[in-house]
């Protein structure tokens, strides 16, 4: 990121761990942090809590303003949220991997079997059918966000510890990224139907990778371990080596639940406090110049029918503005996948250069 800072005097970039991950820490006991729990409340990490904790950073910081807000995956969606709850603190986004569908944007535009309020405030009906639909499918599967959501998750993935940690992490980081034969990432054929169905998304659903959509009885750990034990080829660089080893002693110390937390408020009827605000929310356009930077080999992109092609032409389509995100701004990078910050820094911080420069001509 320091290219980005220094091609725009007087800028700084601000990467913060969000609550629950890295060095950021919900609550902190006599003389050490306390490990976020499965039992601890959700709603420290419902989005707009998270929202705010981001809007309180920035303050906390001297500053009145955001010259440009980017988020990868979940943070594609807090930018969002960010972006439509606050735009006069945000002068400009960039989603990343994670196409931003709009508040209550998880769920398709138009989905079979779920009522106007669901689809702003909830996805419970929607991940309810899902979940019933994949696992009569033969063999049967569930979601990955389902599977993040169980109690046993965060002990899963943990494992032993130490090498065993360190090879599932390794594991995961090669299976998303561009480098794995099995990222032909394209938009999955409900993508283009009006009203897919609960039987349309789960078919299709079924086609994406097994780190997505899992067999039903396996943890995350055992898919990408027999995906890795039959893949001969993977090579690291060293660069990789040292940041899967910074990684693996992080989660060692902290868990993964703070990360799953955020899947399961996602997927739970939104905290009482909330849900005015979500309401007030849910319809908002992105009203700030915004961009998409994602592998071409990332799934995230499609993993959700419809959601890109909401994002564009839907979501960001600016008042006073011709409709829809700039087709210049929808960009994907060759030979990436999810991890395109670590694939393709070089080309990463090219683009958002060229968009800071655009926003900053406006």
């Amino acid at each position: 990121m320091v290219p980005l800072a220094n091609s725009h005097a007087g800028y700084r970039v601000v990467a913060p761990d969000l609550r629950g991950f890295g060095r950021t820490t919900t609550k902190v006991g006599p003389g050490s942090a306390r490990k976020v729990q499965y039992e601890d409340a959700l709603s420290s990490f419902h989005m707009l809590n998270v929202v705010e904790d981001v809007c309180s950073l920035v303050r906390a910081l001297g500053y009145t303003s955001v010259a440009m807000l980017v988020g990868h995956d979940l943070g594609s969606l807090l930018a969002g949220h960010c972006v439509v709850a606050h735009p006069g603190l945000f002068a400009s986004v960039v989603f990343m991997s994670a196409p931003f569908g709009g508040v209550g944007g998880l769920i398709p535009a138009s989905s079979e079997g779920v009522d106007d309020r669901a689809k702003e405030r909830s996805v419970a009906p929607l991940v309810s059918g899902i979940a019933t639909a994949l696992a009569t499918l033969q063999p049967p599967r569930k979601h990955y966000a389902a599977y993040f959501s169980t109690p046993s998750a965060n002990a899963d993935m943990l494992g032993q510890g130490g090498k065993a940690l360190h090879e599932f992490l390794d594991g995961y980081f090669y299976m998303k990224s561009g480098a794995w034969h099995g990222n032909d990432a394209h938009p999955l054929p409900s993508a283009f139907s009006p009203s897919p169905s609960i039987g349309e998304l789960a078919k299709d659903f079924a086609t994406l990778p097994e780190y997505y959509i899992m067999p039903l009885h396996e943890s995350m750990p055992v898919v990408i371990a027999r995906h890795i034990r039959t893949n001969a080829t993977i090579t690291t660089s060293k660069d990789e080596e040292v940041a899967a080893s910074v990684y693996a002693a992080e989660f060692a110390r902290t868990g993964f639940q703070g990360g799953l937390n955020y899947y399961r408020s996602q997927l739970s009827p939104p905290p009482p406090e909330y849900t005015a605000q979500l309401d007030a929310l849910a319809g908002r356009r992105v009203d700030v110049p915004a961009a998409f930077i994602s592998g071409a080999r990332d799934w995230g992109v499609y993993q959700m029918p419809g959601a890109e092609r909401k994002m564009r032409e839907v979501v960001c389509s600016r008042e006073g503005s011709k409709q829809g995100m700039e087709k210049e701004d929808f960009v994907l990078i060759e030979g990436a996948g999810h991890w395109v910050q670590q694939e393709e820094p070089g080309r990463l911080v090219q683009e958002l250069v060229r968009f800071l420069g655009k926003v900053i001509s406006l």
